[in-house]
């Protein structure tokens, strides 16, 4: 089995790591979802056979919201209890991505109109559709475990570039997390916000930035134009380093789960004439 980083998570006060793998078979039908436990290693699909390309849990760890891909490529948006008590509802079938539980138990998601993406929620059944801001985004990157922000790349409004912005849920002001591309990574009870600030590569694990919030979730002031590659941690006051770049926070700053990648080669021995 392969799994997919990129869609890895904790639930239910760290003690449940969910996460997308690949089958390595014949007629594997594509990534599915499981669930491991932290403490015994313990490892179980949470929807037998049913393939997704993401997904999220529910803050109360009740329900999955998740992508498949249907019939000729498009894909549909479904939501299940995790404990299987009732059948998959589908909500949606429009393209949409990357699929979030959000605030008030809202569905947050990207959506493609008119060749532009857009952050948008609709409720639980699928109804009462709108965008949450009226600018186009690049692409949904993450939201915070209290869903009061989505993280996400959008074009910056004076014509630079791309910037990586945590869009408030609430009706509040956005804020400029990263003046380069990063993936922003929030705790899983939401009091720190991991800013990668040094790429990994084969001899070193990289190098991130947390950030602790206030309560609510609340940002704290960042620099002009967002955190950048290199910065220490005075930039922020109250952050400091954390000596890995790619991985999956827990609650606390020592917990965190991340993919060890081994290769294995063979050496054969072959007789010339």
């Amino acid at each position: 089995m392969i799994a997919t980083p990129p869609s890895t998570s904790f639930g239910d006060d760290d003690k449940l790591l969910y996460y997308l793998i690949q089958r390595q078979s014949t007629g594997s039908p594509g990534p599915e979802l499981w669930r491991a436990e932290v403490a015994s290693g313990k490892a179980e699909p949470v929807f037998p056979g049913i393939s997704m390309v993401a997904y999220d849990v529910s803050p109360d760890g009740k329900d999955v919201v998740y992508i498949t891909s249907a019939s000729e490529g498009k894909r549909e948006l479904w939501v299940a209890p995790i404990d299987r008590s009732s059948p998959a509802r589908r909500i949606g079938n429009s393209g949409e991505a990357t699929p979030h539980f959000g605030p008030e138990g809202q569905i947050i998601f990207q959506m493609t109109e008119e060749n532009h993406n857009y952050l948008e929620r609709m409720k639980a059944d699928g109804s009462g559709r709108s965008k949450v801001v009226p600018y186009p985004i690049n692409d949904l990157e993450g939201i915070s475990p209290g869903r009061h922000w989505a993280t996400a790349i959008i074009p910056l409004p004076d014509g630079s570039g791309l910037g990586e912005m945590a869009i408030s849920l609430d009706g509040g002001q956005s804020q400029q997390i990263c003046r380069e591309y990063c993936v922003p990574k929030w705790s899983s009870n939401g009091h720190y916000v991991y800013v990668a600030v040094e790429l990994p590569s084969q001899a070193n694990p990289g190098r991130s930035l947390a950030i602790p919030l206030g309560p609510g979730e609340h940002l704290p002031k960042l620099p002009g134009g967002g955190i950048k590659i290199l910065d220490e941690p005075s930039v922020v006051p109250g952050a400091f380093s954390v000596n890995r770049a790619d991985f999956v926070p827990g609650g606390d700053p020592s917990r965190f789960a991340y993919v060890n990648t081994t290769m294995h080669r063979n050496l054969y021995r072959i007789s010339l004439p």
